[in-house]
């Protein structure tokens, strides 16, 4: 699944209660001993500063979790309530324009330095006791002005965590969108800006 910020994607609810289903039909697990629980994923929001320019890109964000139970823990099954894809659109646009990079949607190409694909590879989350433990990985990939040529591969991870073992206050969902800005944050966005890998 990708988006852009002109299209972003949307994950029903029809398809997302289908494959949680299909999840607790393969673990041979019931609905009476196992929670089904869509959760808001929030990632702290990056403070503006003002930086010059390096760099536009057309921005394409890929969700690529393979596994759609975000959840380790036996006793849940979590999905996300907004799709990735628009989860981590909105959390790197600001940490691209702190970074002098301006991202563009894909109508804007012909005014871009080049092609960014933000890729999300990983995104899991536990309870241990009363904390959410979690942990998000990252894939970026820098093009050039045509979309072809490849000038960069980086990949990152992150970690987070939320004391809260109450799941309905939404604290599986703050520890993963703590783990997805972490992994945003040790991108290495000046070498994504020129290019170098």
């Amino acid at each position: 699944m990708k988006a852009s910020l002109s299209h972003r994607a949307a994950l029903g609810k029809r398809v997302r209660g289908a494959a949680l289903a299909l999840l607790l039909l393969s673990g041979g697990c019931s609905f009476s001993e196992t929670k089904q629980i869509e959760v808001e994923i929030r990632v702290p929001k990056a403070p503006a500063r003002a930086t010059p320019s390096r760099a536009a890109l057309v921005l394409v964000v890929t969700d690529a979790v393979t596994e759609r139970n975000l959840s380790r823990s036996d006793d849940y099954i979590l999905g996300e309530k907004t799709p990735l894809v628009s989860v981590l659109l909105d959390a790197a646009v600001a940490r691209m324009r702190n970074a002098g990079i301006e991202p563009l949607q894909e109508n804007e190409k012909a005014q871009a330095t080049g092609r960014l694909v933000l890729s999300l590879t990983k995104l899991e989350t536990s309870l241990d006791g009363r904390i959410w433990a979690a942990q998000a990985g990252l894939r970026a990939e820098r093009y050039d002005k045509s979309g072809r040529r490849p000038m960069g591969r980086w990949e990152s991870s992150g970690r987070g965590s939320h004391q809260d073992s109450r799941i309905l206050s939404g604290a599986a969902g703050l520890a993963m969108g703590k783990a997805m800005g972490k992994a945003l944050d040790n991108l290495p966005w000046a070498a994504i800006a020129l290019g170098r890998r």
